[in-house]
Order: C-alpha cells, then sequence, then structure tokens
C-alpha cells in the first residue's frame, strides 16, 4: 500500500557556542523556522531516496536543559534515539464534514523528554505517513526548549472531494535522518482517525448558456440540485451575485427529493449577451456546525437581433382583455404590458387606439362611449409631458370598462352589449437614423354577460 508522507527537517543549533548569538545564561526560547517537503506517495522505507528541504531561516542560540551530555551516556541506541515524545495530544481525531469542504487542521503537542542535550547540531526530521491524504503539504513544526521542553505540529487540512468514511492513523516519526533510519524512542506514533465526509451539494450540470433571439419567447435553462446528505429540499436557497440582472433564477422542490434551479430572461431583452454568477447553498450543518460548500453556477446568455421585429410586446403578443357588463370607469379592470424597441439606439412612441369594429358594432356602438371604456397610460413617463416623449421601452398601463358616458354635459351613460370588439395601439418607430415605421399592437375587449 502506497503512503502519503509529509516531512518537516530541522536544524538542531542548540549548542552554547555554535549558532552565534548564545550565553550560558541564555534561557529556553522558541526555536523557528520550518521546511516542510511531500515526497511522493510511497512506503516509509522508500523516502530515503528522497532529498528533503532543509530550513532556510537560520535557528537561534539556544540552551536546551544541560548543553553537555553526560559522560559515557550514549546517544543512540542501536536505531533508537534516547529522546522520547510523552504525553501526544489530541490522542486520536473524530470529526464529521461535507464533501468539498476543506478537512479541520490538526494541531499536536507533547512533551520532550531523554538525552536532549545530545541532539544539539543535528539534522531533525519529523516524517508524518497519512495514508488517506487528509492533510496538505506545508506541516509546521516548532520546538519549545525550557526546564520541561515541548514539540508542537500543525498539519493544515486538504480539501476533500469524496463522500465516504475514513479510517486509519497518522503514523509521526521523529528522525535524525529523511529514511527514519535512526528515530526517537517509541517512535512512530501513531494517531488513530475517523473522518466522516457527507455528499455535499450536487448539481445535475455545469454552466449554462441561454440563446434567443429579439422577439422570441424567452429562453430557460434548468438544472436539478441535490440538498448535501442529511438534508432536506427547504435547507437550499438560491442567490445572485449583485449583476445578475438581466438574468433571474429560482429554485423549486420536484417533489422527489430535489429542487429545480430555473434561469430565464425577460422576454423584451434587446440583442445583448453577458454572464451571471449564481451560488446555490444550504443551511444544513453536522454537529460541530461545519456547513457544506456553496456550489457555484455560471450563466451566460446571447440574444440575437431580429431585423424582422421593430418591437417586442411583452407579456403576451397580442392584448386580451376581459370586462364584465355594466363596468363604470369608476370601476376600471387593469393591466399592464411593455413596448420595446429591437435595438438599443432606436426608439417607440405611442400614438393612440385604433378600433376594428365590424360593421354590425359600428352601427349599434353608442357615439364616444368608446373613448371612455379603454384608456392606455405610459406609465413610464416620468417627464410629465404629453404626449410622451419617444423611448426605448414603454410601460403601459390599461383600463377598461363596458360602459361610459359618451357626453360630459349630459351625464348619459351608455354601454356596450356583450360581444368581443377588436382594436389595436399604434406605435411609431424610429431607427437609428430617424426613419419612421408605424407598429401595431393588437387586441380585443371581451364584454361578458
Amino acid at each position: 500500500m502506497k503512503v502519503r508522507s509529509i516531512i518537516c527537517v530541522w536544524v538542531l543549533c542548540a549548542t552554547l557556542v555554535g549558532c552565534g548569538g548564545g550565553s550560558d545564561d541564555a534561557g529556553g526560547i522558541q526555536l523557528s523556522g520550518v521546511d516542510a517537503k511531500v515526497l511522493s506517495p510511497q512506503p516509509l522505507a522508500e523516502a530515503a531516496s528522497a532529498t528533503p528541504a532543509v530550513a532556510s531561516t537560520q535557528l537561534q542560540s539556544t540552551k536546551i536543559g544541560d548543553a553537555h551530555p553526560a559522560p559515557n551516556k550514549p546517544l543512540y541506541l542501536g536505531k533508537v534515539v534516547d529522546v522520547s515524545i510523552v504525553d501526544l495530544v489530541p490522542a486520536s481525531v473524530t470529526t464529521t464534514i461535507y464533501q468539498g469542504a476543506e478537512m479541520p487542521g490538526l494541531f499536536l503537542t507533547g512533551r520532550l523528554i531523554g538525552n536532549i542535550a545530545a541532539l544539539n547540531g543535528s539534522f531533525l526530521y519529523v516524517v508524518v505517513e497519512d495514508p488517506d491524504g487528509l492533510f496538505e503539504n506545508n506541516a509546521l513544526f516548532a520546538m519549545q526548549a525550557g526546564s520541561s521542553p515541548t514539540v508542537s505540529l500543525l498539519l493544515r487540512g486538504k480539501t476533500l472531494g469524496t463522500a465516504g468514511t475514513f479510517s486509519g492513523a497518522l503514523r509521526i516519526s521523529v528522525c535524525l535522518d529523511s529514511g527514519c533510519q535512526v528515530r526517537f524512542r517509541a517512535s512512530p506514533h501513531l494517531v488513530p482517525y475517523t473522518v466522516k465526509v457527507l455528499r455535499g451539494i450536487h448539481l445535475s450540470g455545469g454552466d449554462l448558456m441561454l440563446q434567443s433571439s429579439f422577439g422570441a419567447p424567452p429562453p430557460v435553462g434548468d438544472v436539478t440540485v441535490t440538498p448535501p446528505e442529511g438534508a432536506a429540499v427547504s435547507s437550499l436557497a438560491l442567490y445572485a451575485d449583485s449583476f445578475a440582472f438581466p438574468l433571474s433564477g429560482s429554485l423549486s422542490d420536484n417533489g422527489n427529493g430535489t429542487a429545480r434551479l430555473r434561469f430565464s430572461l425577460p422576454p423584451q431583452t434587446i440583442p445583448s449577451s453577458g454572464s451571471s454568477v449564481f451560488w446555490v447553498s444550504s443551511s444544513a450543518r453536522t454537529p460541530s456546525g461545519a456547513a457544506p460548500p456553496s456550489l457555484m453556477l455560471t450563466v451566460k446568455y446571447a440574444v440575437a437581433a431580429e431585423p424582422a421585429v421593430l418591437v417586442a410586446f411583452t407579456p403576451n403578443p397580442t392584448l386580451a382583455l376581459s370586462v364584465p357588463l355594466n363596468v363604470d370607469p369608476e370601476q376600471y379592470r387593469t393591466t399592464y404590458y411593455r413596448v420595446q424597441a429591437g435595438q438599443s439606439n432606436q426608439t417607440v412612441v405611442y400614438e393612440g387606439i385604433e378600433w376594428l369594429l365590424a360593421p354590425d358594432q359600428a352601427a349599434s356602438v353608442p357615439p364616444g362611449v368608446l373613448s371612455a371604456v379603454l384608456k392606455i397610460y405610459d406609465e413610464s413617463n416620468t417627464s410629465g409631458t404629453v404626449p410622451a416623449p419617444p423611448a426605448n421601452s414603454i410601460t403601459q398601463r390599461v383600463a377598461s370598462a363596458s360602459c361610459g358616458f359618451s357626453d360630459s354635459l349630459s351625464g348619459a351613460r351608455d354601454c356596450l352589449p356583450s360581444g368581443t370588439y377588436a382594436f389595436r395601439v399604434r406605435y411609431t418607430h424610429r431607427a437609428w437614423d430617424g426613419a419612421p415605421t408605424a407598429v401595431y399592437y393588437y387586441g380585443q375587449l371581451n364584454v361578458t354577460p
């Protein structure tokens, strides 16, 4: 079985006369300056062929206990150094995270005992065998001298992209050579771990591209999202960056444990292109409070020009109005629509309503009532001028009734009989060169019994 190893290398300049700046009363100071190298995945026995990096930071002179070894006290006992690390904590690691999240860092500390002074001037290698690749390469090792020397090792967690449960043990060896042929006593130290990686948020597809032409039905794009392991669809949320316009997104429950993300453009979008970033998040948490990583989705769009379509009317290509009998203007039914020129350098202007009545209708409708039962107002005209100035787009408010006062002086009230009355709304479209074209929006007023 191949084993991933992390090596930290230290040069111990702990003599009183070695690295400069030391003195007999120097006292214990913290050694600093660590470099780390990760070997290619290989068994520890193969690690000897690798050349570890040596710390480039010069260590200060340090007094660690008695700088002079006791006479006749051997340093090496075969392939074991008469130095040990004891009281290593934590003794084990148990954690739960979501797929795509970072493994929590591990900070190990322990006490150093034995013939410590005999290590003066030695190279010190800390080798961490990481069978499941839970930690990054750049481990940090530190040593605190003094009457009770301590050591510490910081392992930075990796982003774990595979769901499942990982159980094993970190093997931590402190040695005097890169192959760990000469080790501290009781080395390697085993730190058992159980890491549960829950499945995170899952999207059925990647980035989207919405394509259409001006005046065509608005394009939509769907993506299926599965909530993280153990979480409900209600935990999901969709949000966009601050530049999402004109794109919009929605999230709905499919009823089968998944949700639908739907992205769309407004039907009046003029020829243009762009993109927006959306994020899918979840409120789910592990027992320790860890959250599943949010997922990013880029949605692009492109609306092509359509020369044959000068103006688009939305939300419907025709205007269908319905009102009961005997509805006075004071009880107007209200609806809205939008008029959009096909290019950003073109304009439209509202000109008026033209009725398209059948001969029998024209003969039976009282004079003046038609102008009372249908009114169209320019909601986007903020200037207050009448008529409204040309604009690239217009929002229109329609007020409809079935009765009106055909003679304002006498107060005579007339009503349309039930039936369907056709009309069209006339606009003038002007191209970039100012050439005018009449454009019509067709509709019907349906008076119901």
